[in-house]
């Protein structure tokens, strides 16, 4: 599925795949469209500081759980919405989020997130700057971290 989100000034174009979960539908991974002639993916095209800008007053979309709305507070102005999107999608591949939530507070969850998602974008991916960014302890998002690893198993091939 493809579509386009806008952003301010901003118009994403993204292709979405999906899978059913039972009856549910989840989404399995979110990238830019590459279907344009002469248009080439690059791994790290989201990290771009300031790429934010044009979104520091564009709502929430309703329905976001704790999780999601910390990510789209903190992150949607640093990073903008493509990498935003995948973080979101990554939270929502995660079967037992009541379980993580029960171990971990939301806001170390979505720092977490934003960390191991932003590190396989291109960012440097220090515990320390997501921690100011979140304005959190560094000992809560690393422990936080190692639960989501075990469920995301990202890599190279599943960045989010």
């Amino acid at each position: 599925m493809s579509g386009q989100a806008q952003a301010g000034d901003y118009l994403y174009k993204y292709q979405i795949t999906w899978r059913f979960d039972g009856d549910v539908p989840r989404v399995e991974e979110l990238l830019p469209s590459i279907n344009e002639p002469g248009r080439r993916f690059h791994p790290h095209w989201m990290i771009i500081r300031g790429l934010g800008r044009g979104t520091r007053d564009l709502a929430a979309p309703r329905g976001l759980d704790p999780v999601e709305r910390l990510i789209w507070k903190h992150s949607l102005p640093y990073c903008g919405l493509p990498l935003v999107l995948r973080m979101l999608t990554a939270w929502n591949r995660i079967p037992d989020q009541a379980v993580v939530l029960r171990a971990h507070p939301s806001k170390a969850i979505a720092a977490a997130i934003d960390r191991m998602i932003g590190y396989r974008a291109g960012d440097r991916g220090h515990y320390s700057e997501v921690a100011d960014l979140y304005h959190i302890d560094e000992d809560l998002i690393r422990t936080a971290d190692k639960t989501l690893a075990r469920r995301l198993k990202l890599s190279a091939t599943q960045p989010w």
